[in-house]
């Protein structure tokens, strides 16, 4: 056996670098198996590994074992990977010394948004031992600045202070969350170890967030009521309560009490005891006052719910008075006021609206005023000042300038509380290409029935303007043989123009200046399309009056009989007695 007599000793840097320029990946030999080797096969002849030349590589071994004759026998023997591991156990003999290594799957745990002193699901972090000898673990603590937040779960965690970890194993380590506050939290685990870089860290991380809850919020704090007259129950007043809140609120109670408890009462609203009012919802409580003394009187409302700082008390305040201040007072009527259909270009039937002063004091009134695109003021009897209980009329007109609906305004501005006071105005244009006027008149047929002569009666018709556009009456005809004995009382209506929907009524009179049956027909002249004709009748009937002699007799249309003649019967009123012998009476 030829002997190597080059005897070189490097560093632990010239050995790698003598390996790297040789071409053989020293990263993937094994130092550990080329110990077991050298010792088996080359200590016998060469010692230790520092009497050999570090340059010594694969390929130089290989180069050996098949050119010295002492080597021979290894060229069956050593494959190619064990040169490797000889070589890499001759550049570095420390490299063959087994070690542990500290390998963690993960350096933090985040466990995110956990709802106050409520604990997560556990986390875990794996710790390997990737070297080759066994990892032991001397102490496994937590510190930070919120250490009280986290724990280490013991039950489910394998990695023991005190324990170790074989090479090639792994062990476990698991932690929960339970956030004392709200707000972000963190601490640290920190694991002693007797591997290279100990000791190591875990940082842990994780957000306390607020626990859902209701929350109750008031309109106010105070409901004050003034003054009211003693044992004159006050209007109620409102206080609204909301569930500011991210869960259900629940009302236990409402309650009065206080010093003056029986003054004031809860009177309705919608909040009921026992209901839940979701998040952002709300209900009210109607209170009354009813002052049973002179002076300032208070109590309080406690509200009792699932709420914190339950219950809240709310002041309720009022003075009791012994006389009724006079104040005035609007209404009117019709309000609202609904003008329908009017065509565009007319100008509606004008609506009256009565202004009424329902208080006690005389109303003053600075302004009345009609806004809104068409809508106009016709005429008012309304003026500056308006006593108790009296009343006034304002005339209101719509006349479209375009087609669609329309709205406004009457304000009535005036000294009486909540001035100024509106009545709602409403209609609608009409376009006048696609708008039709069409009416009926009822009845068609009106009868008088019999009418003593040169009497008047009255009788009334209706006219309805069933169509989608102004109905424009522009006169009224009466025609026939007996046309004189009729005629038109009044206009329908007296602005000549009926709106959409709208109707109005017509006076006729029937006056009989002969006897007998009497006819005519009423015609109404208008936009409408087909005849609005009214079929007029009556009976001109005779007075019949008794000229006997004393005892005259009443007529049946309650005339008096006048004075008898000699020798004829008087007539016989329907009524009256039988009249004295007397001269038939004649006809005037």
């Amino acid at each position: 056996m030829k002997l190597i007599t080059v005897f070189r000793t490097f560093s632990a840097a010239a050995l790698l670098a003598a390996q790297a320029a040789a071409g053989v990946a020293f990263a993937q030999a094994d130092p550990v198996a080329g110990k077991a080797l050298f010792t088996t096969d080359c200590q016998g002849c060469h010692g230790s590994p520092q009497s050999v030349s570090a340059a010594n590589t694969a390929s130089a071994l290989s180069g050996f074992d098949s050119s010295v004759g002492a080597m021979n026998f290894l060229t069956t023997t050593l494959s190619a990977t064990d040169l490797a591991n000889i070589a890499a156990y001759i550049a570095n003999p420390n490299a063959a010394n087994p070690v542990p290594v500290y390998s963690p799957s993960t350096t933090s745990l985040a466990f995110g948004g956990i709802t106050v002193m409520t604990t997560s699901t556990a986390m875990t972090v794996t710790i390997s031992n990737t070297g080759s000898a066994a990892l032991a673990i001397s102490a496994i603590t937590l510190g930070g600045t919120n250490t009280g937040d986290f724990t280490l779960t013991s039950g489910v965690s394998n990695c023991t202070a005190g324990g170790s970890v074989a090479a090639g194993s792994s062990c476990t380590i698991s932690t929960t969350f339970t956030p004392q506050v709200a707000g972000a939290r963190s601490a640290t685990i920190t694991i002693t170890h007797n591997a290279t870089g100990s000791p190591s860290t875990v940082a842990l991380t994780g957000t306390g967030t607020a626990a859902a809850a209701p929350a109750l919020s008031l309109s106010g704090t105070t409901v004050a009521f003034g003054n009211e007259p003693v044992n004159t129950p006050s209007s109620p007043q409102t206080l609204t309560l909301t569930n500011s809140g991210t869960a259900a609120l629940t009302l236990s109670n409402l309650a009065v009490g206080g010093t003056n408890i029986s003054d004031f009462t809860i009177t309705g609203g919608t909040c009921q005891t026992g209901a839940a009012i979701q998040t952002s919802a709300s209900c009210t409580v109607l209170i009354g006052f009813n002052p049973g003394a002179v002076g300032s009187r208070s109590a309080s409302l406690a509200i009792t719910s699932n709420a914190s700082a339950s219950p809240v008390q709310v002041a309720l305040t009022g003075t009791g008075t012994t006389t009724v201040a006079a104040a005035p007072q609007v209404s009117a009527s019709p309000n609202p006021v609904t003008f329908g259909n009017v065509t565009v270009g007319q100008t509606s039937t004008a609506q009256t609206v009565t202004v009424t002063n329902t208080g006690t004091a005389p109303l003053s009134m600075t302004s009345i005023a009609v806004t809104g695109t068409g809508f106009v003021q016709s005429s008012s009897t309304c003026g500056a000042s308006l006593a108790p209980n009296a009343m006034c009329t304002v005339a209101v007109s719509f006349a479209p300038s375009t087609a669609g609906p329309g709205s406004g305004i009457l304000g009535i501005t005036s000294n009486a509380a909540g001035s100024p006071y509106a009545v709602m105005l409403s209609g609608t244009g009409t376009d006048p290409s696609t708008s039709t006027a069409a009416a009926t008149i009822a009845p068609t047929s009106l009868s008088f029935g019999g009418q003593p002569l040169h009497r008047s009666t009255m009788r009334r018709v209706t006219v309805t303007n069933t169509g989608s556009a102004a109905l424009n009456i522009t006169g009224f005809n009466v025609s026939g043989t007996q046309a004189a004995d009729f005629k038109v009382a009044s206009s329908c209506p007296a602005s000549g123009v009926l709106a959409a929907g709208a109707k109005c009524n017509l006076a006729v009179v029937f006056t009989p200046g002969a006897a007998g049956t009497r006819t005519a027909t009423l015609t109404v002249q208008s936009n409408a399309s087909g005849s609005l004709a009214v079929s007029l009748s009556g009976v001109g009937t005779q007075r019949t009056h008794n000229r006997g002699g004393d005892g005259g007799g009443s007529s049946d249309d309650g005339s008096t009989g006048g004075t008898g003649g000699t020798g004829g019967t008087g007539s016989t009123g329907s009524t009256g007695s039988t009249g004295s012998t007397g001269g038939t009476g004649t006809d005037e």
